[in-house]
């Protein structure tokens, strides 16, 4: 914490400046996670941030651009938890995950497989003559 403390004080990042952040107190793995991120939402393709550091660098994408939110999937909720509700995405899978081996996001690929064929084959009310849903 110290350190971090340190490196801000000492490099004073503009907070409201994506690129200042980066040039400041990035490294070349955020510059290019978040080049990813940006790439991503640019060519419509759907990119998992798996923890802290992925997840930093999905801030400052966001940061950036904030439609690039619309292609980040956050795999799990970790020591990141804070800084994905800061950039308002949510993560499905809460299991403690530290061991920074992209464990999150093999977890996520299944879980997604899942949600979509349970979507796809799921029947329409239509079809099974229910009456549609009235909010109250």
């Amino acid at each position: 914490i110290s350190t971090v403390k340190r490196a801000l004080d000492i490099n004073r990042p503009d907070p409201d400046n994506a690129l200042d952040i980066l040039s400041k107190i990035g490294g070349y793995d955020i510059g290019a996670m978040t080049g990813l991120f940006l790439g991503g939402a640019y060519y419509h393709v759907p990119i998992v941030a798996d923890g802290m550091i992925s997840a930093a660098a999905a801030a400052l994408a966001i940061k950036f651009n904030k439609l690039s939110r619309e292609y980040i999937l956050c795999s799990h909720t970790s020591a990141a938890a804070m800084l994905l509700e800061y950039i308002g995405l949510k993560a499905p899978i809460c299991a403690g995950l530290h061991l920074g081996e992209g464990t999150g996001g093999v977890l996520l690929l299944p879980l997604i497989d899942a949600a979509m064929a349970v979507y796809n084959s799921s029947h329409l009310f239509e079809a099974l003559s229910i009456e549609q849903y009235k909010e109250l």
